[in-house]
């Protein structure tokens, strides 16, 4: 979860996405391996986690085009980067409001909302 709210979540560079795909690979290695050794739902929903995970991530690496909350930042210049992690916060806040009116907020997504974003 870390690695997708990280790298492949609301601002994506390809520098993150790299780093994405390199993490979510050697955790589907992990994954597997552990599925042969003790094959049960819990397992399988990591090896099967993992996997969707790497498959947004290489979707996202394709894509060039922000779309809805998705920010895609191309350029390297710090500037931008601000402007658009400030961008992706109010969407965070927006979602936080959502999910506080909605009852639906856990500790979990208490942790990832907070987790602010670092350019």
């Amino acid at each position: 979860k870390r690695v997708m709210w990280d790298d492949v979540g609301l601002v994506r560079t390809p520098r993150g996405l790299d780093r994405a795909l390199e993490s979510l690979e050697e955790i589907g290695e992990e994954a597997e391996e552990l599925y042969r050794r003790v094959p049960c739902a819990e397992t399988a929903g990591l090896r099967d986690a993992s996997g969707a995970g790497r498959e947004v991530a290489v979707s996202a690496r394709m894509n060039r085009v922000s779309k809805g909350a998705h920010t895609i930042v191309l350029s390297e210049q710090p500037e931008q980067q601000q402007q658009t992690a400030a961008a992706a916060q109010q969407e965070v806040e927006l979602v936080r409001k959502d999910l506080e009116e909605a009852g639906n907020e856990s500790d979990e997504d208490e942790e990832l909302l907070g987790a602010g974003f670092a350019v």
